[in-house]
């Protein structure tokens, strides 16, 4: 069995490895993306970076602490969702102020919310790749990642 495909019941990391792999590190937005981001950054021998946040309010951002080496580096956030953006727009600015050369995320799922588009479209964000589980929206910076050939392979096995 091919070596991504265990993780297969998470995110799908077969399609996420060949985009990390162009990246010098790897970031866990929050405390609960870590276990997940951990496994690609295994996968993909790329230093992990892990972002500690918390909420003052409903749909509000405060990044507390970044544990790990931004500087001069590439850095791609991965989590599952993208809902508002308002932590990986949060991050990313954290990111370049603690010297990152550029940033970029990648999610399974592209939600969009609001005026998700419109922040994204605003923001330092390189780009963002998001899978097509979800419908997606039209944006110069969103990168859509096909998951057909991957769910076909996981229905085969």
């Amino acid at each position: 069995m091919n070596e991504f495909l265990r993780y297969k019941d998470i995110i799908p990391f077969e399609l996420y490895a060949p985009i990390a792999e162009k990246f010098d590190v790897l970031v866990a937005p929050d405390k609960g993306a870590k276990s997940n981001v951990q496994k690609l950054s295994d996968l993909c021998k790329k230093p992990l970076v892990v972002i500690e946040k918390f909420r003052p309010k409903k749909e509000q951002v405060k990044i507390l602490e970044i544990k790990g080496d931004v500087k001069n580096k590439r850095a791609l956030i991965v989590d599952d969702m993208i809902s508002t953006g308002g932590t990986i727009i949060e991050a990313s600015k954290v990111l370049l102020q603690k010297g990152a050369k550029e940033v970029s995320v990648i999610a399974t799922h592209g939600v969009f919310s609001g005026d998700a588009i419109k922040n994204l479209k605003k923001s330092q964000i390189k780009n963002v790749y998001v899978t097509n589980s979800i419908p997606p929206n039209k944006s110069e910076k969103i990168k859509i990642i096909d998951l057909s050939e991957f769910l076909k392979k996981i229905i085969n096995n």
